[in-house]
């Protein structure tokens, strides 16, 4: 969706002009909102009810509303875990929250499902240990160990992306494959 003509245009309307372009038909109803934890039930809500819900935000906040919001109404949920320090797309796997290791975005929400009683949340995570990234700064502006870097490699996300596109296709489609009997469904 990155190209030098969308450069300052919305994510959601350069991803509904993509879309249209793609299949004039298609039913899109773009968003163009911050959707904080507060409120972020009435605003999904208000949408037209969806068949399969992707959450790719960055915010364990977020997430844990959208999933508890998705398992109250009963809407399929595939939610994206960290990419951050990771270097290798084969590490990536469809999994249910309580069955990742490795990840630290995982690793939160494993702990706060468990605390909501949010339930066998499907999730795309990477089980490559992240790679330790030192060079933060400190608060004098001096180099601090403590402090890590976080980056994404740029090709992870649209790999992510495309992977939870095959599946939601797949799901939606009721077709099966081998992640069907890996205690996937």
């Amino acid at each position: 969706m990155a190209w030098q003509h969308t450069l300052g245009q919305p994510k959601s309307e350069v991803m509904e002009h993509l879309v249209r372009d793609i299949n004039p038909d298609c039913q899109v109803t773009a968003l163009h909102a911050f959707l904080g934890k507060d409120g972020l039930t009435d605003a999904l809500a208000a949408l037209p009810r969806p068949d399969y819900v992707v959450d790719a935000i960055d915010t364990v906040s977020q997430k844990l509303a959208i999933a508890r919001w998705c398992q109250d109404e009963g809407i399929p949920l595939l939610s994206s875990m960290g990419g951050a320090n990771k270097l290798n797309p084969c590490r990536l796997r469809f999994s249910t929250i309580e069955r990742t290791d490795v990840d630290p975005i995982a690793r939160v929400m494993r702990k706060e499902c468990r605390k909501r009683g949010i339930r066998g949340l499907r999730v795309l995570y990477s089980d490559e240990p992240p790679i330790p990234i030192e060079g933060g700064t400190g608060p004098d502006g001096r180099r601090d160990r403590s402090h890590s870097i976080l980056g994404t490699m740029s090709y992870l996300p649209p790999i992510m992306g495309q992977m939870i596109a095959g599946r939601v296709i797949c799901d939606l489609a009721g077709l099966s494959n081998e992640l069907d009997h890996q205690g996937w469904r």
